[in-house]
């Protein structure tokens, strides 16, 4: 899987600025140019364009449609996975607000403003709305990448949900750092899927820290 993250930070514009390095991967990975499809996890189908303007590549034509049809907030991440075979893009979107996900998805950033040294802090209204105020049961399972089971403990800290026992151990075994992000989606109140994506300022490729091990012993 490879791709390309971008930050919803207006959801007013008709059009999306793409990661600079977008012209440099058009010639390493062959990601189109023009008229491009962008699909959905549900298979919802989008035809946007990619533009290109000075040094910078956008999606234009086509591109509020997608913001509108999707309701994509100000505040999103969004994360683009490269369908090489189709030359075609595959769009997630996160929210840290889980009131206005049309998903069971919600996302993570290490180091966030209510995290602990030895715990992992969650958007409270996910789990008020997911879970109706019930805090699972250990132990709640976290499937990782690379078929990684993680064994956790859920509690509640100063009114405020955190994932404890295990936290340090996944963040050890999946070589997570403040440069990941995280995102989780609920199978059931004791099973949730967890993704990995290298989505930080400096790397826009978004790549499986498992990808990136790999990348470095080539190196």
């Amino acid at each position: 899987m490879y791709g390309f993250a971008c930050y919803m930070d207006d959801n007013k514009r008709k059009c999306l600025v793409l990661p600079q390095k977008y012209k440099q991967w058009i010639k390493d990975f062959n990601y189109p140019m023009g008229f491009v499809k962008v699909w959905t996890t549900n298979g919802q189908v989008f035809e946007v364009k990619v533009y290109q303007l000075g040094n910078s590549c956008y999606f234009y034509n086509g591109w509020y449609s997608v913001v509108e049809t999707l309701k994509l907030q100000f505040g999103s991440w969004l994360v683009f996975q490269y369908e090489e075979a189709l030359q075609s893009f595959r769009i997630f979107y996160f929210y840290d607000n889980i009131v206005f996900a049309p998903s069971d998805y919600f996302y993570y950033r290490p180091n966030g403003d209510f995290d602990k040294l030895d715990a992992m802090h969650i958007n409270h209204l996910f789990i008020h709305h997911k879970m109706d105020n019930t805090i699972p049961n250990y132990p709640v399972v976290i499937r990782g990448p690379g078929k990684h089971k993680l064994f956790v403990q859920m509690d509640v800290i100063d009114n405020q949900f955190y994932i404890t026992t295990g936290w340090d151990r996944m963040k050890k075994k999946l070589s997570i750092t403040d440069e990941h992000l995280l995102v989780f989606k609920m199978i059931d109140l004791h099973t949730f899927d967890m993704f990995v994506f290298n989505c930080s300022k400096y790397a826009d490729l978004v790549l499986p820290p498992d990808y990136m091990l790999v990348l470095r012993k080539k190196l």
